[in-house]
């Protein structure tokens, strides 16, 4: 099967390195950004001692078929690619009229420190915004300080913390107004 990908934007260009976000469409496309996913995440799963047993259903754990599930129910993917190796992954659905879930941001341990994540937040906070979405929200593990600080930079206010009886720590709903 082909990999059909739109090309959202050139982000940018430095010297010989090409920046770009693409959508992502097929099998191929779900499959690596699975791995992209869990490796991006296993840090967080040995700093706050996450396993399969005690919140298996952690973004260090996804599987294509949950991804192919994403998909099927209308989700959608996005791939950062430098130099046209994907080196992160987010993922958004319209949770209702305009306000859209952002899930799994990823970048590779290699990549990170580099404004990547930033540069593929406002990808999505354009995408959202010529939809006419008014509101991103996400979701964060609460004891994660330095990445909730990193979204407040970006502009988003902690909504409301809650504790579920299937995952081991307090989680942290943010949003932000586009």
């Amino acid at each position: 099967m082909k990999t059909i990908s739109l090309l959202l934007g050139l982000i940018s260009r430095k010297g010989e390195i090409m920046e770009e976000i693409k959508k992502l469409t097929s099998d191929s496309d779900i499959y690596r950004s699975a791995d992209i996913i869990r490796k991006a995440f296993e840090d967080v799963t040995k700093k706050f001692q996450i396993t399969k047993e005690n919140f298996p259903s952690y973004a260090a754990f996804i599987t294509p078929e949950k991804l192919k599930g994403f998909k099927a129910k209308g989700g959608e993917m996005y791939g950062l690619f430098i130099d046209n190796v994907q080196a992160g992954f987010v993922a958004i659905e319209e949770a209702r009229q305009g306000i859209y879930y952002l899930m799994k941001l990823s970048i590779l341990p290699e990549y990170r420190h580099k404004k990547y994540g930033e540069k593929l937040m406002q990808s999505m906070f354009e995408t959202v915004k010529t939809r006419n979405g008014k509101i991103i929200s996400m979701a964060v593990l609460e004891d994660a300080a330095t990445l909730k600080e990193w979204y407040i930079k970006l502009g988003f206010k902690e909504v409301r913390k809650q504790k579920f009886h299937h995952i081991p720590y307090p989680v942290c709903f943010m949003e932000k107004e586009i």
